[in-house]
């Protein structure tokens, strides 16, 4: 059996995995499994991995999941692993030659240790720069928290644990619609129990990539709240330090504030302490929210009866292209599917609802559209003309939108006796459909 396991998470990474794979081709020793947990990839990844099984340079196990977020994927992987340790590249790094060597001999050191439950390395850069700073001492016994709190260590690191013991913490937890627990929450609890020993070599080569968890965190902070939200609920419990734990405290508001959760100091574990920091996390919330949405943009859909030849049609695409000019997305969506008019820019999308005149045509469009909103998740729904703004204003009975703009084309449209001459008209579509 081999001493260790690599494990790679991926997702729709098969143009950067083989770095890694040629890095671990050459490593100097061969005393390993490169575990791959592919996170619900829709490239050619398995494509690619089988061909390298094939190959038999090296032992991999290949591992297929639907998309759960990089947490889910280490849930897998530690439920799979059956070598003595266990260590996570990440598909965008590389080890140097000498890694899987390095990582075994410093392991030889302890293995009989039972109260260290890993070992810890160093990352540096695809220029060979090292990443944060050097350990302050080698080959002793510390925990990640004193090393990083106490010592003041800078930068990410390699840890390589043992893996009877990776394998019967508690998974990380999922939430519905999230994706994201920050990994630390195990580092967290194997420091309540167990020591790890720093040693100043180089483990792995990071390449950080625009599209990767470390570069969207204030986004993911937004798009994960509970997940963060449980992180901080550990680090309270049993962070290294009390300053630690305060600033844990604070950013346990902060995701209570996204989730509108107000009434979150009741379920913290210091109530006292966050009720005196609530003012501070409310800050910190809108800070973010701030820094989140500067320069982003703007998601907006237009929704319309149609694109036919006519002034409100012809002022719906002209707006649509000022709109695209200043850096929003938009999208149109025509209930009928007659396009005639549209905007100059071909990127602007149009759906076209193709709704039949009928309660079942109804239904079934307001279906299709709720799915397509959904998926794209606009920031803004502007509806225009008398049906565009009922069917918009029915939608949002089941469908969560986040802000609703109707705009009326005509001065029939509006007023008393035309409302109720809407109502009386689905009413009686409603009666000769029964």
């Amino acid at each position: 059996m081999k001493s260790l396991t690599v494990f790679t998470p991926t997702y729709n990474r098969s143009d950067l995995l083989p770095v890694l794979y040629e890095s671990l081709v050459k490593q100097t020793s061969h005393d390993f499994i490169w575990l791959i947990i592919d996170d619900g990839s829709s490239d050619n990844t398995k494509e690619v991995v089988d061909k390298w099984i094939e190959d038999n340079k090296i032992n991999i196990q290949y591992k297929y999941k639907s998309n759960g977020g990089m947490h889910t994927a280490h849930n897998m992987a530690y439920s799979c692993i059956r070598t003595k340790y266990n260590v996570c590249i990440d598909s965008d790094d590389s080890m140097p030659e000498d890694a899987v060597q390095s990582i075994l001999e410093c392991w030889q050191h302890h293995e009989l240790d039972e109260t260290i439950a890993g070992i810890v390395g160093l990352d540096k850069d695809t220029s060979g720069k090292l990443i944060g700073t050097y350990f302050p001492f080698e080959n002793k016994k510390t925990s990640l928290g004193e090393l990083y709190h106490r010592f003041r260590k800078k930068g990410d690191t390699k840890l390589v644990y043992r893996s009877d013991i990776t394998s019967v913490l508690p998974k990380y937890p999922v939430f519905e619609g999230e994706k994201l627990v920050p990994l630390d929450v195990l580092y967290t609890l194997i420091d309540r129990d167990f020591y790890i020993v720093p040693y100043n070599k180089y483990w792995c080569t990071v390449d950080y990539q625009v599209d990767g968890s470390s570069s969207t965190i204030i986004n993911q902070y937004f798009i994960s709240p509970q997940g963060f939200r449980y992180s901080r609920i550990i680090s309270i419990k049993y962070g290294y330090s009390f300053l630690f734990k305060i600033k844990s405290i604070i950013h346990f508001g902060i995701s209570s504030f996204i989730l509108k959760d107000y009434y979150y100091v009741m379920k913290s574990p210091h109530k006292i302490w966050s009720l005196l920091t609530s003012p501070i996390s409310y800050f910190l919330y809108h800070y973010l929210k701030y820094k989140k949405n500067k320069g982003k943009k703007v998601r907006i859909v237009l929704i319309i009866t149609g694109l036919g030849m006519g002034g409100a049609e012809r002022q719906i695409c002209d707006l649509s292209d000022e709109l695209h000019e200043l850096n929003n997305d938009i999208i149109i969506i025509s209930l009928t599917g007659k396009t005639i008019v549209k905007p100059n820019h071909s990127s602007i999308k149009i759906i076209e609802l193709n709704m039949q005149k009928s309660l079942i045509g109804l239904f079934k469009a307001l279906w299709k559209c709720r799915s397509i909103l959904k998926e794209y998740n606009p920031d803004v729904i502007h509806s225009h003309m008398i049906h565009g703004n009922i069917f918009a204003r029915l939608l949002r009975l089941f469908t969560k939108m986040p802000m609703l703009v109707c705009t009326a084309h005509s001065t029939n449209e509006g007023g008393k006796h035309e409302c109720l001459h809407i109502v009386i008209r689905i009413s009686f579509l409603i009666l000769i459909q029964m």
